[in-house]
């Protein structure tokens, strides 16, 4: 019976070994201290301090969100492809041309465009030019001049663009005011340059004209920016990030001698 009771007794003291901790912390938050206290190993400790100046932040540095205008994608492919059907036909008297005003066609110019266009290789180069302006579209950031205000960008220095297939994040930098017609006609003529001539001059007035409309590639998003704002926000409560760390390196002063200690300096003590 006795060395039962002592097998029972050495377990138990086992158990108490593993259990409690071989140097248990003897200060308390808020007491004096006798002496300095040092971080024994490197940690890091949650900073609520921090954490919640990261959630303050998210609402002001997330990228606003934009979605391409594809109304205007569509409208200006229609309108380049069925530009050679609204010419006027070689016998008509010399008068405004048929079709969209935005091409400022004169009677000759609709002529010396007509012409090219008769020719089945540079209608074929027309068409695939046509088609690769939409493309050169999608990647130029035009936005309304209200929409570049610091009340949709607050500090956010980058934005995303987003198509059906892609999302691209552009430096504010990047971006064209619409209402910036010195910088949007550069960017209109680096555009139409890709069109030989006569077919150039048309291509380069239509442009102008379908952003003076004033028609944006991109439009902003604020349901999809407040979406993204509140997801970043449950990132950092439920997974935070580095950021939101203090760290402690080995062996550095946690609390000074004679120095109310906090909970989380103590909790140094412990390592």
């Amino acid at each position: 019976m006795g060395s039962v009771l002592l097998a029972a007794g050495l377990f138990v003291a086992l158990l108490l070994l593993d259990v409690l901790p071989h140097d248990p912390l003897t200060y308390r938050a808020g007491q004096y201290i006798p002496q300095d206290i040092r971080a024994r190993v490197e940690f890091r400790v949650l900073s609520q301090e921090l954490q919640s100046e990261l959630l303050r932040s998210a609402g002001s540095v997330t990228p606003p969100v934009f979605r391409l205008n594809a109304t205007l994608m569509d409208e200006v492919s229609l309108a380049l492809k069925n530009l050679p059907e609204q010419l006027p036909p070689a016998t008509q008297p010399a008068a405004p041309p048929r079709g969209p005003e935005e091409f400022a066609l004169t009677p000759d110019r609709a002529a010396e465009v007509r012409e090219a266009l008769a020719d089945p290789a540079r209608r074929e180069r027309y068409d695939r030019d046509v088609g690769e302006l939409r493309e050169r579209l999608i990647e130029t950031y035009v936005v309304r001049s209200e929409e570049l205000l610091e009340s949709i960008w607050r500090d956010a220095t980058a934005a995303l663009m987003l198509t059906d297939e892609l999302t691209a994040t552009v430096e504010r930098v990047d971006i064209i005011n619409l209402a910036d017609t010195e910088k949007l006609y550069d960017k209109v003529k680096e555009l139409a340059d890709a069109f030989e001539d006569p077919l150039r001059p048309p291509v380069t007035m239509y442009l102008k004209a379908a952003f003076a409309k004033p028609a944006p590639t991109y439009v902003h998003d604020a349901a999809s920016t407040q979406r993204n704002i509140d997801a970043e926000r449950l990132r950092i409560e439920t997974d935070p990030p580095d950021e939101a760390y203090k760290e402690y390196a080995a062996g550095q002063l946690l609390v000074r001698q004679s120095r109310r200690a906090t909970a989380t300096r103590l909790l140094a003590t412990q390592c």
